[in-house]
């Protein structure tokens, strides 16, 4: 009675955020799923605590017994191992994963997959050649579309002197601005950088009016009409994906007709459409 006791008292004075921040770094970092051997009694030990303790950590946190939360990082793991050895046997998998065996290891697997690893291995090329072969098609059409525009650059052709400025001054600007290295510094690819920075350039040009940004898929006519209000009407709304597919082509050809929207410069992967109505209505396709 009197170990009983000890036990449970070494258990409390155990911290459970503690033990979840240690456990996840035996588990994440260590690895020790891939030990065959694990066993509740083992880890508990190993984590300064008793077993009784450890499961009921486990339960409450993660919603599982022990024995489904270890196999859910062997299962994991198996994935990881498959996707960079594609032609590894399931002997090899297994071991590498932590399981007995290859055929413990099938039956976990099709157990939380609900198919065999080869099938789900041939199923995720399959996902990722059609992926890999969507985005070529992305890239080809943002090309075929740059070269499309390609003349329509610098405000070559625009006779309105109030857009030639905001395309050649704002929209085409090259110079250096204050805030462009803290933007580098903040965002990782040269598009973030380069919407970021037009951003900054069309809030300097607009101020004290608002700028607006939102994605095709908000736009309706109720959302246009509250933004005119927010933003003034020397202000605009920044639109993106226009030309996601063809709902959103036919939402962009929509909005241009909203009769609270002016002018509008049609940049390919966003819009800049000015709310201000007293320019006469001109939609302009920019290559950007």
């Amino acid at each position: 009675m009197k170990e009983k006791e000890g036990t449970t008292r070494r258990a409390k004075k155990f911290n459970s955020e503690e033990l979840l921040k240690n456990l996840a770094k035996a588990m994440e970092v260590d690895k020790l799923f891939c030990d065959v051997n694990l066993t509740i009694e083992s880890l508990a030990d190993m984590m300064g605590t008793n077993r009784t303790y450890l499961s009921k950590t486990i339960n409450d946190n993660f919603q599982m017994p022990f024995r489904q939360w270890l196999n859910s990082y062997r299962i994991e793991q198996s994935i990881q191992y498959m996707l960079h050895h594609p032609a590894a046997n399931q002997e090899e998998i297994a071991k590498h994963s932590g399981f007995l065996s290859a055929s413990a290891f099938n039956h976990k697997f099709k157990a939380v997959t609900g198919t065999s690893p080869r099938l789900w291995l041939r199923r995720d090329v399959n996902r990722q050649q059609v992926q890999a072969r969507e985005r070529r098609l992305i890239i080809m059409k943002g090309i075929a579309e740059y070269l499309r525009r390609i003349g329509k650059a610098r405000g070559f052709g625009i006779q309105s002197p109030w857009a030639f400025r905001f395309v050649t001054e704002v929209i085409g600007e090259r110079w250096p601005y204050y805030a462009y290295e803290d933007i580098d510094r903040m965002y990782t690819t040269r598009r973030e950088r380069r919407y970021r920075k037009l951003m900054l350039r069309v809030r300097n040009d607009i101020y004290p009016n608002k700028l607006v940004e939102r994605d095709i898929s908000e736009i309706d006519d109720g959302v246009i009409a509250n933004d005119a209000v927010l933003c003034g009407v020397h202000g605009a709304i920044v639109v993106s994906g226009i030309y996601r597919d063809k709902k959103s082509r036919e939402a962009w050809v929509k909005m241009r007709e909203n009769p609270c929207i002016g002018v509008t410069f049609d940049l390919y992967d966003l819009a800049i459409c000015f709310l201000d109505t007293s320019i006469y209505k001109q939609h302009y396709i920019l290559n950007f």
